[in-house]
């Protein structure tokens, strides 16, 4: 169960990923996603993916905004590479009550509007005049705050390609961030908030899925930190490299539950579909080679991304399987992803 009232409130925004509509439910084109930031929660605005948006400490973003507990985020692009894509980003920010999260729209929407400096121009939404809506040049990127219920939403439309031919297109970006708000809305409907008294009952490890999950390294980036979690089959989506892709081999594979913190953790429906799950993790694409696999552990597959250009993808991939689980793990040393898969198959085989 969650210890704290912090953990407590990671595990409830935790529960919007088995709600939120995926990005492919919002747009059929958005099926990639950002493959190294999984677990998708946050409570520190300076230390996760909205931070690269929001341009506020969080110190300064409680001062414009009381009220804010934990937060959410799903996202997607439509092409792997994102320069030659739009993207889609949805920061749900759970507030303790409604009134809090409304009146965060204008003043957080002025406050980010000032951190762009003179790159904004103000915007409206037809459908939705009632959002704080920003569209600056930097990289084509239209912002649009608005709230619902007890959560405040920021939803980003970035169009690299409009930008990359110096063509941006707001009215099409409008479209599509009222596309997005319809669908959020929709769903968010339907999650049933847990009371504050029983926050202390929320679990935080499903039946021992990160528990039996390596733990992460939260040194590798700055600024950023690796909350663990659990999620049921369409949370797992939420954060898979390619959505539809996935669908199809979960649906074969019956995964129930996932859990992300050093690696990926998947549960299948029984031990030859997690061989089949961790066979297909394994089939990364034609800018991978085959690496060795650990001493005393040829069941494990790696491989070696040999991209020019891979930025801060890592260059290791393991996978394994074992029982009803398949893992992945990623590293940028072959000893390290040597190390963090064979502490992965030890995790699992010292479960049973």
């Amino acid at each position: 169960m969650a210890k704290t009232d912090e953990e407590a409130a990671l595990v409830e925004v935790q529960r919007l990923a088995e709600v939120a509509p995926l990005p492919t439910e919002i747009d059929p084109e958005l099926n990639f996603t950002f493959k190294f930031d999984q677990s998708r929660t946050f409570t520190d605005v300076s230390k996760s993916s909205i931070a690269r948006e929001l341009l506020m400490s969080q110190d300064e973003f409680n001062a414009t905004a009381p009220g804010f507990l934990a937060g959410y985020y799903s996202e997607a692009r439509t092409n792997p590479n994102a320069n030659l894509s739009w993207q889609l980003k949805n920061f749900t920010l759970l507030f303790t009550d409604a009134d809090a999260a409304k009146r965060a729209v204008p003043a957080v929407g002025e406050k980010h509007r000032h951190a762009l400096g003179d790159k904004y121009q103000g915007t409206n939404l037809a459908k939705y005049p009632e959002a704080h809506a920003t569209w600056t040049s930097l990289f084509d990127t239209l912002y649009v705050w608005h709230s619902f219920d007890r959560f405040l939403i920021l939803t980003v439309i970035n169009d690299k390609v409009s930008d990359q031919i110096g063509s941006p297109d707001l009215p099409g970006m409008q479209a599509k961030a009222e596309k997005s708000i319809a669908a959020m809305s929709t769903r968010l409907a339907k999650f049933t908030p847990t009371p504050r008294d029983k926050w202390n009952t929320l679990n935080r490890d499903v039946d021992d899925m990160l528990a039996m999950t390596v733990p992460a390294i939260n040194d590798t980036q700055a600024n950023s930190v690796t909350i663990p979690a659990v999620y049921e089959t369409h949370g797992a989506l939420q954060v898979s490299p390619k959505i539809a892709d996935d669908q199809r081999l979960f649906d074969e594979t019956g995964v129930d539950l996932a859990s992300f913190n050093g690696g990926a953790l998947y549960r299948a429906k029984d031990a030859k579909s997690a061989q089949q799950l961790a066979e297909r993790r394994s089939q990364l694409g034609r800018m991978f080679i085959v690496a060795p696999s650990p001493e005393g552990l040829p069941s494990a597959k790696c491989h070696e991304n040999r991209e020019k250009f891979r930025g801060v993808d890592p260059r290791y991939y393991c996978t394994i399987s074992f029982d009803r689980y398949a893992a992945q793990i990623s590293a940028n040393q072959l000893s390290d992803a040597h190390q963090r898969i064979s502490a992965q198959y030890s995790l699992l085989a010292n479960s049973k």
